[in-house]
């Protein structure tokens, strides 16, 4: 039988289950390990004596621009990254109230994907790249839409905006794949490097701006977490 762990101040309780809490540090401790092994790990590799001591500014300076310039960027932003997704796809699974349920399986990722395309392939040389994360939120916001708006009989049925997100997603996906047939060679590689996904070139200020809107959204989705639970 499971222990739980209760925390009570004032008027706020919290039960956690030990077995939870357990396999969250095990968890974390792993994440701590790989993290180090992907500071240490590259075209120069770093021993831990070596990492050590680029934590504590013994280190030679180019070794210390490598870890703090180069690899720390990468890893934060990554980690960051991770986190946000994880967040998103358990409220996602907690409202549609299906463990399977998932951003690409309800054609949320299709829209973002095939919104990101379309403007890289229309509107990048006018506007510029600055946009293409306004438009690809933008697209997955309306597929998300549409996909309600159809599902909609009475009531959005969980069950029903599965099946229909995954028409919808076919749909966008062959939309994406005909745009990119169609485009100019160096348009089809920088779309399929967004939509790939890279930290590569990552510097401070991306993780950074990150973990801004995570600061101002976990706290509120820790508060909301009941509440989307009993959608």
């Amino acid at each position: 039988m499971d222990r739980h762990l209760t925390l009570r101040y004032r008027g706020f309780s919290r039960q956690f289950s030990l077995t939870a809490l357990i396999r969250l540090l095990i968890g974390a401790t792993l994440t701590l390990l790989i993290a180090l092994g992907s500071l240490a790990v590259g075209k120069i590799n770093l021993s831990p004596a070596t990492l050590l001591n680029v934590f504590t500014g013994q280190a030679d300076a180019s070794l210390v621009f490598i870890v703090e310039q180069l690899r720390m960027p990468r890893l934060v932003l990554a980690a960051l990254v991770g986190a946000a997704l994880a967040v998103s796809g358990l409220i996602l699974q907690s409202i549609i109230r299906n463990p399977l349920a998932s951003p690409d399986l309800l054609g949320i990722t299709s829209g973002a994907s095939a919104a990101a395309v379309l403007y890289l392939s229309f509107f990048s040389v006018a506007l510029g790249a600055q946009f293409l994360p306004l438009a690809a939120i933008s697209g997955a916001g309306l597929a998300a839409l549409v996909i309600y708006l159809l599902a909609w009989n009475q009531g959005a049925s969980p069950l029903r905006m599965v099946l229909i997100g995954v028409g919808v997603s076919a749909l966008l996906a062959a939309v994406t794949t005909f745009v990119l047939v169609f485009s100019p060679l160096t348009t089809t590689l920088s779309a399929y490097v967004w939509l790939t996904g890279s930290v590569y070139g990552a510097s401070w200020p991306e993780p950074r701006a990150l973990a801004g809107w995570l600061a101002l959204t976990l706290p509120l989705l820790v508060l909301l977490a009941r509440q989307v639970r009993m959608q």
